[in-house]
């Protein structure tokens, strides 16, 4: 197991109704590819996040993300992901 931090920007801010939703649906599109994250916010930037959690699968995690699964989620919400970068645990 590897600890991720990644650090992504919406298309407008989230809500924690956005993040609640989030993490409802994250066994459905993620799996067995990640635990479920923590939901970090940044103080000087609404649009920006950090999600923290535990990665069993890499492979699958980075194929299941960007899956049309995960998009037609985003759609729902309306909002736009997009990673910025990530940390792996060493």
């Amino acid at each position: 197991m590897t600890k991720l931090v990644s650090i992504q920007t919406a298309s407008r801010p989230l809500t924690q109704e956005d993040i609640a939703f989030m993490l409802a649906h994250h066994r459905e599109v993620i799996g067995d590819a990640a635990s479920p994250p923590e939901i970090l916010f940044n103080p000087n930037d609404p649009t920006q996040i950090a999600i923290v959690g535990d990665v069993h699968d890499q492979e699958k995690l980075r194929e299941r993300s960007r899956s049309e699964a995960a998009c037609r989620l985003q759609e729902q919400r309306g909002v736009s992901m997009k990673q910025l970068f990530y940390f792996l645990e060493a």
